[in-house]
């Protein structure tokens, strides 16, 4: 119960400190990114696993409150990388958690099944139309939209 209040108030003052700052000091310390990782830990506050991703995010409220902003995108992203994705991968493995690069990876994907089926039907029909892209990029855009709605999604700079 210990960690749960402790990452409770350390996101109420993040929220506090930050919520009228610009778009781009948001960017910096990530922060959609933070209250959605942040809530995702509270509600599975009691397993073990989390003990480890809840003191990363501890230390990373303490350490943002000692900066001043803006920063660099260098010292941001290496933040990012030490604090808040490892509770994020954690989340996408046990909590469904989605990242914002997983859209582009439905239209990679969209992509890479049309150029294989364009040379497969070429062989013998001479014509193709490309439907996994328009239709891995909407998959994609719906649980996307879901995701930011449930607010399971993360990603860096968001």
């Amino acid at each position: 119960m210990k960690n749960k209040a402790i990452l409770e108030k350390g996101l109420a003052e993040f929220v506090r400190r930050f919520e009228s700052e610009t778009d781009q000091i948001k960017k910096q310390v990530h922060f959609n990114s933070v209250q959605n990782i942040t809530n995702g830990l509270i509600k599975i506050w009691n397993k073990p696993e989390c003990e480890k991703l809840i003191s990363q995010l501890q230390e990373y409220f303490r350490e943002i409150k000692s900066m001043n902003y803006p920063i660099d995108k260098i010292i941001s992203a290496s933040q990012y990388k030490n604090y808040i994705y490892p509770a994020g991968s954690y989340l996408i493995f046990n909590k469904s958690f989605i990242t914002k690069a997983s859209f582009k990876a439905f239209i990679i994907w969209g992509l890479i099944f049309d150029i294989v089926f364009y040379f497969i039907s070429n062989m013998y029909l001479n014509f193709y139309f490309p439907f996994f892209t328009p239709l891995f990029t909407l998959l994609g855009w719906l649980k996307q939209r879901k995701a930011i709605k449930e607010k399971r999604i993360f990603g860096i700079f968001w």
